[in-house]
C-alpha cells in the first residue's frame, strides 16, 4: 500500500512540477498566420475553401511550443517547394 501512495503522489507532483504553457504573442500569431497562409497558397489551397479558413482558425488555440512546431513544418513544406520549383525550372 506504501508503494501505490508513492505512486499516486508522485503523479501530482509531476502535475505540479509541468510549466504551464504560454500563448503566443499577437504578433507572433500574425506572423505564423501569415506564413501558413501563403504555404497553403503555395500547396494551391484557393482562398475559399472552408479547409484552408478551418487551419488558419486552428492556429489560434496553438501554444507557443506548438507555435514553434507549426513553424518548422511551415519551413520544411515552404524548402521542399523551393527545390521542387528549382528542379522544374532546369
Amino acid at each position: 500500500s506504501v508503494m501505490i501512495y508513492a505512486y499516486e503522489v508522485s503523479g501530482m507532483i509531476r502535475i505540479k512540477t509541468q510549466k504551464p504553457t504560454s500563448q503566443p504573442t499577437d504578433a507572433a500569431y500574425l506572423k505564423l498566420k501569415q506564413y501558413v497562409a501563403v504555404i497553403l497558397d503555395r500547396l494551391g489551397m484557393a482562398n475559399r475553401l472552408p479547409l484552408r479558413n478551418r487551419i488558419l482558425e486552428r492556429l489560434t488555440v496553438l501554444n507557443e511550443k506548438d507555435t514553434h512546431l507549426i513553424q518548422s513544418i511551415v519551413k520544411a513544406l515552404s524548402d521542399h517547394l523551393d527545390q521542387s520549383n528549382s528542379g522544374e525550372n532546369k
